[in-house]
């Protein structure tokens, strides 16, 4: 075969050899690339799957914290909390808790407890913190008011608003913003009114006030009564400070003390004595028994004696 026959098919040849090895070479490089992107997404995966396991373990951590125990127990057996804040939405109740109260919101009591008997019932010894926001204390005690307190003593009642007992026995604070500070059957009624002590004294006038003594009553607006047995001031700004079945009924009426005296003239006084009665406009009498400042008497004065009268302005007898 001559050669020029042969020389087409040596071409062809060496062109598809060419060819084959350039095919050859781009197939490897492809297989390269590809390796290399594999190499890349497995590495990718890799730090993704890592920050995962990070994101659990600070998941983990945060409810850690928040579910901790606050408390440790010491080497004598206490449980001492952590040095942080504690917030209790509900209430506390330390000690027994009060089977048939229905217990505020934000409430805190102290129970002492009780062995209870079947063949007696105990539980009304505990204490009742009924009101939002109250505080009892002490035995049998009830807050059944918003914000109000029984802080001591054996059943005493907190009903009104604000209102609050401190201790004694029996007492009841029902106005706003009253107080009961102790003795025994004692009742704070209206608004700002405050009984401090005593037995069976009753405050019931706006901002009225009893101290002690028994069986006394501040019933007028401004009103008090220091001491002293049966003693009423029942006129607005009237006073009593001591002795015995005293009356202060009218306008800035006082009476001292002594027994049985009446003061129902405005700013009338009685400083002491025995059954004496002034009535007049600014009467008064210092002493003595069964004298009278009558009604027409304005700012008439008695010293003193037995049974003496004034009938004019301005007299003194």
């Amino acid at each position: 075969m001559k050669w020029y026959y042969i020389a087409p098919l040596f071409v062809v040849a060496a062109t598809s050899l060419v060819g084959f090895a350039l095919q050859t070479r781009r197939s490897t490089y492809l297989e390269y690339k590809i390796d290399h992107l594999e190499s890349k997404v497995n590495s990718m995966e890799k730090i993704i799957e890592e920050l995962e396991v990070m994101k659990e373990n600070r998941n983990l951590e945060k409810v850690s914290e928040e579910t901790a125990n606050p408390f440790t127990k010491d080497a004598d057996g206490w449980w001492v909390a952590d040095p942080a804040m504690f917030r209790f939405p509900a209430g506390i109740v330390i000690g027994e808790r009060h089977p048939y109260c229905q217990y505020g919101d934000a409430v805190l009591s102290v129970n002492f407890p009780w062995v209870f008997d079947d063949d007696y019932d105990d539980y009304h010894f505990l204490n009742c913190p009924s009101g939002d926001g109250s505080v009892t204390f002490g035995a049998r005690n009830v807050a059944s008011g918003k914000f109000s307190s029984a802080l001591g003593g054996e059943g005493n009642t907190a009903s009104g608003i604000y209102s609050s007992v401190s201790g004694g026995a029996a007492n009841t604070s029902s106005g706003w913003h009253s107080s009961v500070s102790g003795g025994r059957e004692n009742t704070s009624s209206k608004y700002y009114s405050s009984v401090s002590g005593g037995k069976e004294n009753t405050s019931s006038g706006y901002y009225s006030s009893v101290s002690g003594g028994i069986n006394n009553i501040a019933s007028g607006d401004h009103s008090s009564v220091s001491a002293g047995l049966k003693n009423t001031a029942s006129g607005q700004s009237s006073s009593v400070s001591g002795g015995s079945d005293n009356f202060a009924n009218v306008y800035w009426a006082s009476i001292s003390g002594g027994k049985g005296g009446k003061a129902s003239g405005r700013y009338a006084s009685i400083t002491g004595g025995t059954f004496n009665t002034a009535t007049g406009f600014a009467s008064s009498i210092s002493g003595g028994h069964k004298n009278r400042a009558t009604a027409n008497a304005l700012r008439s004065s008695i010293l003193g004696g037995r049974f003496a009268a004034t009938s004019k302005s301005y007299q003194i007898a």
